[in-house]
């Protein structure tokens, strides 16, 4: 076979049989469990065994003679509550597809049309396994209805059906009810998987024939080709999902048939990029207190070989992949062995026995008679996930699926990913690192992006990253299947990505009034001033100027910080590399949440520098810190203006009476040093005596100006890291003596130096 005599494989094959695998196995202090131990283990987790490895028809010629497309409109027995229409005013279909490129293949699906209107956008979900069905998320995640103990159905109040119309298909061949009497269509990669769906898709053109069986409803067939058009999925769908969008994106431009107009896909807890997610399997373990420091150390000693593996294999799917997957996975047993019972979907939950999951009740309710009559399956077994179907994939698992996206996204179709926080598998930073670091034109924006709260009905329920097309979405309190987990705020994630407004935040009109009020009354108050540091005097007009500060060499710009961190808490961390002057973390115009940026003013250059040094790229609640120094644009006096507080009834932070900023209940690291306090020089001409009054010289301001501060109005204005380090060393002043030239007004202020932020 060419596989096997390929350079490629060959170097894999030294480097697995002279390597010292076997001594990083042992140095793991685990037994070496092999994947298809997993396979097995999670099929038995799941009490999901199938008597036959894969559905092969006993009757050979069991469908065989009929056409295409065998559809009909059903209604599930024992389906107890309400809906906001019944069942048979809604569209619940489900049918065989005959696949072209096959031998004797028959493809399942589930169609459900919407509950709010048929002109809703069209969604294909995709389960992941490789090899389980995707009613396991009909039933246990988004579906129309969930299965109660007894064995009834009941309506899902979040079912994705309530804002799509949705597609649940049993894939590839082998899984659930879909089937062959040919074993050769046993599919071995994403090409034939891509290919046979692409090929079901176009069963919606109606150019084939048609047997319609019991009611049909013919929007079935023609309702979505106007429709938009979405592909969803988690877990091994995350090679599943790029492969099927590429194909889609591909017939359309050379008008192969039916134009689906496809819109964006979305990714939940995916494996798409291995060579980074399992690079991150450690470093989360780590920092969730699955394992430690020493533990992971040993554990990625296994990491230059797994990714010298992984480059072998490249994007071929050949041998050398299979190889490939076995040598990367001595990371992950090595965690798993340390890990005890935890259960590696939830790491929240344990594993008793066999059974972190419990689905059985869906093999239990499918293979009912009257469930089976109704859906017209005939004598067909459910295979809720099929070790052969696993086991034909093993060549597809470590081959890498981000390569096509990037064109996907030049081309304006929206991708969205998203994780569960507590999944250890297809963990979130992991998904995190590679969604960073794609190529393509807007990936500089992207890492820029500031890290902003996604909140369902006023409470956060995750954390969004957006640029363009791409969204990265962290999910709070949720696993390996984000729907089961955060039903509510799932379905919001879907209805809000669909209508482009993922970032949308829920605002109280009047205080979105109030806000704009103060900001329109505080730019009235900006103004500039303030002496540089080469002059001998210092004057201070009013209540501002520089003192004779010198932001734009002391001032440190840092991006990429955890949005719960307040002023105090920055001005915390960065005091232990000097005396802080003031610090500001810019907050959103409209919803006042924090952009994930602040500046840090320093009293002396040479602090500011320190804590460049020591802060840039350190990791700090997950988030690896970004520090540059930022340079002046002609509005630095603004910045560093003093603040007087007259109102100490109330935070500053907060907007809540009791307390003041500095021991505010938001600081993350606690309460602060109360700042010193000293008198406020008397105004000049006659003004009314400040004596009693104090201006906190080093307590936070209240963001004054960051109405200004809109991203996209950035100026690049900030000098390059080592530019700015050897002016700042060399001790360069500003020109003094000269006449102060008007400056430009700009929009901009301070930006990051760098675009290359993890």
């Amino acid at each position: 076979m060419k596989g096997y005599s390929s350079p490629a494989f060959l170097s894999l094959f030294l480097l697995l049989v002279l390597s010292p695998l076997s001594s990083v196995v042992a140095l793991l202090r685990a037994p070496p469990r092999l994947p298809s131990f997993y396979a097995e283990k999670l099929i038995r987790q799941l009490n999901l065994f199938p008597g036959e490895p894969v559905n092969i028809a006993s009757d050979a010629g069991l469908f065989l003679d009929a056409p295409r497309l065998v559809e009909r409109r059903f209604e599930f027995p024992n389906l107890v509550g309400s809906s906001d229409a019944s069942v048979r005013e809604l569209g619940h279909h489900a049918g065989y597809y005959q696949i072209t490129r096959s031998h004797a293949a028959r493809m399942f699906y589930f169609f459900f049309e919407s509950r709010n209107s048929t002109q809703d956008p069209v969604v294909i979900w995709l389960t992941g396994g490789p090899g389980c069905s995707s009613e396991m998320a009909l039933f246990y995640e988004n579906g129309p209805f969930t299965i109660a103990n007894n064995l009834s159905l009941v309506w899902n109040e979040y079912g994705w059906d309530k804002v799509s119309n949705i597609l649940y298909v049993d894939q590839p061949i082998g899984t659930g009810f879909s089937f062959s009497s040919d074993r050769r269509d046993i599919r071995h990669n994403e090409k034939g998987v891509s290919d046979d769906l692409y090929d079901f898709l176009q069963k919606f053109e109606g150019r084939g024939t048609v047997r319609i069986v019991g009611r049909l409803s013919l929007r079935s067939i023609l309702i979505w080709p106007k429709n938009d058009f979405y592909i969803t999925g988690e877990s091994y769908a995350g090679h599943y999902i790029p492969a099927l969008a590429a194909r889609v994106h591909q017939g359309n431009k050379a008008k192969e048939g039916i134009h689906v107009n496809l819109k964006g896909f979305a990714i939940g807890n995916g494996l798409t990029d291995p060579a980074i997610q399992y690079g991150a399997y450690a470093d989360y373990a780590m920092d969730m207190g699955i394992i430690t420091q020493t533990e992971h150390d040993q554990i990625n000693k296994a990491l230059p070989l797994c990714e010298s593996a992984v480059k072998l294999c490249g994007t071929d799917g050949t041998i050398s992949c299979m190889a490939a997957y076995f040598v990367c996975n001595t990371i992950f047993s090595g965690i798993i062995a340390r890990a005890g019972d935890v259960n590696y979907y939830d790491i929240r939950k344990k594993c008793k026995g066999n059974l972190c999951y419990d689905f059985s009740n869906l093999e239990k309710f499918l293979n009912q008679q009257p469930v089976r009559d109704a859906l017209g399956v005939g004598d067909v077994q459910f295979v809720s996930c099929s070790s052969t179907v696993y086991q034909a994939m093993l060549m597809d698992w470590m081959r890498n699926l981000e390569v096509g996206i990037p064109a996907l996204l030049e081309d304006g179709v929206k991708l969205l990913v998203y994780a569960g926080e507590y999944d250890l598998i297809c963990n979130w930073l992991g998904n995190s690192r590679w969604v960073h670091a794609m190529e393509w034109s807007g990936q500089n924006e992207f890492i820029a992006a500031s890290e902003v709260p996604f909140k369902v009905d006023g409470s956060e329920a995750g954390l969004l990253t957006s640029h363009g097309p791409l969204s990265f979405l962290k999910v709070h309190d949720a696993g390996h299947m984000v729907p089961m987990d955060q039903p509510k705020a799932s379905l919001e994630m879907l209805k809000r990505w669909m209508h482009s407004s993922l970032s949308r935040q829920d605002v109280d009109p009047d205080a979105l009034r109030r806000r704009r009020g103060r900001y329109l009354l505080l730019s009235v108050r900006l103004r500039r001033g303030g002496a540089p540091p080469s002059a001998t005097t210092s004057k201070s007009s009013g209540g501002g100027g520089s003192g004779g500060l010198a932001p734009s060499k002391s001032t440190v710009y840092v991006s990429n910080i955890d949005y719960n961190l307040t002023n105090s808490d920055l001005h915390t961390i960065f005091s232990t590399f000097g005396k802080v002057a003031k610090v500001t973390v810019l907050k959103d115009r409209v919803t006042r949440q924090s952009k994930g940026v602040a500046f840090i003013l320093f009293v002396s250059r040479d602090d500011a520098v320190k804590a460049v040094k020591g802060m840039d790229k350190k990791i700090l609640n997950g988030r690896t810190l970004r520090a540059s120094i930022a340079s002046d644009n002609g509005r630095a006096a603004e910045f560093i203006r003093k603040k007087v507080y007259k109102d100490k009834s109330r935070c500053y932070e907060c907007g809540e009476e009791g307390h003041l900023s500095y021991e505010c209940p938001r600081n993350f690291l606690g309460p602060r040093e109360r700042p010193v306090a000293k008198k406020g020089r008397r105004s000049g001409g006659g003004g009314e005596s400040r004596g009693k009054n104090y201006e906190h010289n080093f307590e936070e301001e209240e963001e004054e100006g960051d109405g200004d501060f809109e991203a996209e109005n950035w100026a690049s204005v900030v000098d390059g890291e080592r530019e700015a380090e050897e002016r700042l060393l060399r001790g360069e002043t500003e020109r003094g003596g000269m006449k102060k030239e008007k400056r430009e007004k700009r929009k901009g202020y301070f930006s990051d130096e760098s675009d290359e932020e993890d």
